[in-house]
């Protein structure tokens, strides 16, 4: 079987407004983005706690920005503001200050959400790669492993990065599956974290190298676990059918997923979400290439009902 492909797996930009798109950099809220933008890049040099509000402060602007759109245009406008943003000097500072505050949590929440944003950008996601954004992301996720924001808003910014082609093995070589299958570890309870782990798994498991890495660092209990502790919870659902079905597409991990007991889990989220057809969609997709040259498998699929 063939994992999903990633056309429409990115982050879509927030919505909602009445603002058309020609003027959404030049109206009133030009003021407040130079302002921002300004106040961030004199931040150079100040302390962890000032360059932590001016993330803040940026990404604030970009949240009202994103809210005056006209929805059939956010996508297209938003994406341009965001590359402007890193063109403007903003990239370099979060790198700058990343680097030179490792131990901030301030800096390190909002810096992480600040690029998780600005990846939304295609072109942006090379870009932050190659400045060592990655990296630095891995690291913040290893330094605040147990706060919750940091590893939100971190795994976010790795399923947006993992929508560049050619950049899910850059992600795994710079520790980034290990990091999400540890978020998932460690905040097994929370169901946004579980959401944008499933996601960013869901997307780096288009590689081969990345589907082995994630079963090798016990990420596919992972996604189990969080199917069957989030069962209610729709968004997670989704993301962990499209992660299932992406792993499944290397015949070791379906072995795998079908002996740690993925099938009854998921059949049983099915049962529970019966309302949403986008969850039953899913993970009837997920649960045939569970079973594709697999009789073991499809075993199980009637056995559990």
């Amino acid at each position: 079987p063939d994992p999903l492909g990633k056309s429409s797996r990115v982050e879509p930009a927030p919505v909602r407004g009445s603002m058309s798109s020609g003027a959404v950099v030049k109206s009133a809220v030009e003021a407040k983005y130079t302002q921002a933008l300004a106040q961030l890049l004199s931040s150079s040099e100040a302390n962890a706690s000032d360059q932590g509000a001016a993330f803040r402060g940026l990404r604030e602007v970009l949240g009202t920005l994103e809210s005056q759109c006209e929805d059939e245009d956010i996508e297209e406008t938003m994406v341009k503001v965001y590359l402007r943003v890193c063109q403007e000097g903003a990239l370099s500072l979060l790198i700058k200050a990343l680097t030179t505050h490792p131990d901030s949590l301030d800096v390190a929440e909002s810096g992480t959400e600040l690029l998780r944003v600005l990846a939304r950008a295609p072109e942006n996601q090379h870009a932050i790669w190659e400045a060592g954004g990655i990296k630095l992301i891995v690291a913040s996720m290893n330094s605040h492993s147990e706060h919750v924001g940091v590893q939100r808003e971190s795994c976010g910014a790795l399923r947006n990065f993992s929508m560049e082609d050619g950049l899910e093995d850059k992600i795994m070589e710079d520790g980034g599956v290990k990091a999400i299958v540890a978020a998932m570890k460690c905040h097994h309870s929370e169901s946004e974290v579980q959401r944008e782990a499933c996601w960013a798994i869901a997307n780096l498991s288009a590689s081969v190298a990345c589907r082995e890495a994630v079963a090798k660092e016990g990420g596919l209990e992972g996604v189990i676990e969080a199917i069957k502790k989030h069962a209610s919870v729709e968004d997670v659902q989704l993301e962990a059918a499209n992660a299932v079905n992406n792993l499944a597409a290397t015949p070791s991990n379906r072995d795998q997923l079908g002996t740690l007991g993925a099938i009854p889990a998921m059949i049983e989220a099915m049962a529970i979400n019966l309302e949403s057809s986008a969850v039953q969609e899913r993970m009837t997709a997920a649960l045939l290439n569970m079973v594709v040259d697999h009789t073991t498998n499809k075993a199980k699929v009637v056995a559990a009902g």
